[in-house]
């Protein structure tokens, strides 16, 4: 694959130098299908940009089959690319890879013809469907950001060094403001759990949940299989703002293929946890300490015992736990009242930045 992006990047850079353009208006375009704009990731990235950049300037576009890939480029100089978006699953595996490959160079081409800067966001980086067309997408320009270390990932799958990790979840300042005003110390349920459930974090989870029994600790959780139906927006919030602990895992599935399944990744549950106000039980993840310092802001704690250890302990000091959802709440405020996320991306385009390019 390193041979295929850098075939492609060739070309891509050939075109933009024969076909240079003048400057256009800076217009963000965040491209998802129907089901990924349902959910609170892709809300949240378009709350936040249009915070940073200005309403005016973004654009929730939503994904169908038909529509060509000239058509969705249309109208912008940065396009916010997801390589999830248009996956085909009921097609082979063998099929739908190479279905992704070639959006993926589409997406380049077009991008390099009209001088759009691609931004790619990859999830599971270890994902090779995920990560080649991210590859792809910008093998002459742009950026890719995933939740992994890039540290933690051997050099012979990054083709190109214009990738970034791990990176906070995209939440807005709005998304700050109203759960601060609905913040509260009263919280009735002890420890929660909110996620998709897979291996090896379904059976954490389950193994947690008889040792919190048999100590009598409440523990709720809100699981649902990958794929499955999400509960609504402010139901998940508030079942989290609910909560005194929220625990959660950094473990990559491993009921799917994986080039590195031994790396963990900073999930969601960093960002969203503590800017709940929620006192946050996870894993140390390479890279996570740039945002949110173990033992400081969130507690760790990698095995149900460790956890139910953690439990244990609040019952003899809770003011102790009680701080540490404070100082997590402040930092993810931070980042969120900041648009540490956009700021993070914008500055990595470098000359092909939004806000630099808005200047001219």
């Amino acid at each position: 694959m390193r041979l295929l992006t850098h075939f492609v990047g060739l070309i891509y850079r050939l075109i933009s130098f024969r076909l240079r353009t003048e400057p256009m208006t800076v217009h963000l375009k965040i491209s998802a299908g129907e089901k990924g704009w349902e959910s609170i990731e892709f809300k949240e990235l378009q709350a936040s940009a249009s915070e940073w950049l200005g309403a005016d300037r973004v654009t929730a576009f939503t994904y169908r089959p038909d529509i060509s890939v000239r058509e969705e480029l249309r109208e912008c100089s940065h396009y916010f690319y997801d390589p999830r978006t248009g996956y085909d699953y009921s097609d082979s595996p063998r099929k739908r890879r190479w279905e992704a490959y070639l959006r993926a160079i589409k997406i380049g081409l077009v991008c390099a013809l009209r001088g759009i800067t691609p931004i790619a966001y990859v999830t599971d980086f270890s994902q090779r469907d995920w990560r080649v067309p991210a590859f792809l997408a910008t093998a002459h320009a742009g950026f890719i950001f995933c939740l992994m270390s890039v540290r933690s990932v051997p050099a012979h799958f990054l083709p190109h060094p214009r990738v970034a990790g791990p990176m906070p979840m995209a939440l807005s300042k709005k998304r700050a403001e109203t759960l601060s005003l609905a913040s509260s110390r009263n919280r009735p349920v002890l420890m929660s759990f909110s996620g998709s459930l897979y291996e090896p974090r379904k059976t954490f989870i389950s193994q947690l949940k008889k040792k919190c029994l048999e100590k009598n600790h409440q523990f709720v959780v809100h699981g649902r299989k990958m794929g499955g139906q999400r509960r609504s927006d402010d139901l998940y919030w508030s079942d989290m703002q609910a909560s005194t602990f929220v625990v959660s895992t950094a473990g990559q599935n491993l009921e799917d293929d994986l080039d590195f399944r031994d790396v963990k990744q900073m999930v969601y549950r960093y960002s969203e946890a503590t800017l709940a106000g929620s006192c946050l039980i996870a894993d140390i993840v390479l890279g996570v300490e740039q945002y949110f310092e173990p033992g400081v802001d969130f507690v760790v704690a990698e095995t149900p015992e460790a956890v139910v250890d953690v439990l244990d302990d609040f019952l003899r000091r809770p003011e102790h736990y009680l701080q540490i959802a404070e100082n997590g709440r402040r930092k993810a405020e931070m980042l969120s009242s900041s648009w540490f996320f956009w700021n993070t991306v914008d500055e990595a385009l470098g000359l092909r930045s939004m806000k630099s390019c808005s200047e001219r």
